[in-house]
């Protein structure tokens, strides 16, 4: 019995943080990947000019750690005010959201530059150290 409940429950943690150590950037698309499938539960995903661009004018400016071509944004349609980074740099904004900044494009670049920064900083390695 107590090698199922190893088997079942501790081995995949400990794989995940040896991946977490070892393979980080196979980790992040792995889960950007699950986290994609996920969303697209919720609504629609689909890419947004203005978002598109105020997210690679962000890229432009330089951020230490987040390779221009990594990061992709896209908008997820439903009316939830909310937006979330993936582990891989996919940057989802909520249409809700989209709609209360009403295209002011520093209002959206301040969202989207917050997103980034959870990509940059690696909160999703961070949360599975701890």
């Amino acid at each position: 019995m107590p090698q199922l409940i190893f088997i079942l429950i501790v081995a995949p943690i400990v794989i995940r943080l040896l991946m977490a150590m070892y393979y980080p950037d196979k980790l992040k698309e792995q889960e950007g990947r699950k986290a994609r499938q996920f969303l697209e539960q919720f609504g629609r995903i689909y890419q947004d000019p203005l978002v598109d661009k105020v997210g690679r004018r962000l890229l432009a400016a330089g951020l230490d750690g987040l390779e221009e071509t990594k990061a992709r944004f896209f908008v997820l349609d439903t009316p939830l005010i909310n937006a979330v980074a993936l582990p891989n740099g996919d940057v989802f904004i909520w249409r809700g959201l989209l709609g209360e900044v009403n295209q002011d494009e520093d209002e959206l670049a301040a969202v989207i530059g917050h997103e980034l920064g959870h990509v940059v900083n690696e909160h999703f390695l961070r949360s599975i150290y701890w």
